[in-house]
């Protein structure tokens, strides 16, 4: 039995955020809630010290259960049995995007993961992605 699959139009823009967003839960899922503030773009806090804001992201992560030790200073890796399969769907996800912008962008490629073929984690299919020709594509 194949599995049902859908075609989403998106903007270039729109794809970026569809990837940002599917790295941020991942990495929730991972234990790393630091990221919030970074994501959110919450650089300066009314006087409150980022890195305090940071201990206290991590030491709930601890609480949470998110964190492989009582320090709070490791995280789970995403191939990790302790991390949920949809953090890998959505990393998963993630890379694909992230390859395929990082090429469009820069075609002759980089260096960097985003030039990296992605690899899979999940268990499911590896999602696709083709930039559309024409309107707006070359």
């Amino acid at each position: 039995m194949s599995e049902t699959t859908y075609l989403l139009k998106v903007t270039e823009e729109q794809a970026q955020h569809i990837s940002d967003a599917c790295e941020l839960v991942s990495r929730l899922h991972l234990g790393q809630l630091e990221t919030l503030r970074f994501s959110l773009g919450c650089f300066h806090l009314d006087g409150e010290d980022p890195q305090e804001i940071d201990i206290q992201l991590q030491v709930l992560s601890r609480k949470l259960g998110l964190r492989p030790n009582e320090h709070g200073n490791a995280y789970y890796g995403i191939s990790s049995k302790e991390v949920p399969d949809k953090s890998r769907d959505l990393f998963d996800i993630h890379q694909v995007i992230r390859h395929q912008l990082a090429f469009d962008r820069q075609p002759s490629g980089g260096i960097g993961t985003q030039y990296q073929k992605p690899y899979k984690t999940h268990a499911g299919p590896l999602a696709t992605i083709k930039k559309e020709e024409g309107k707006g594509g070359e």
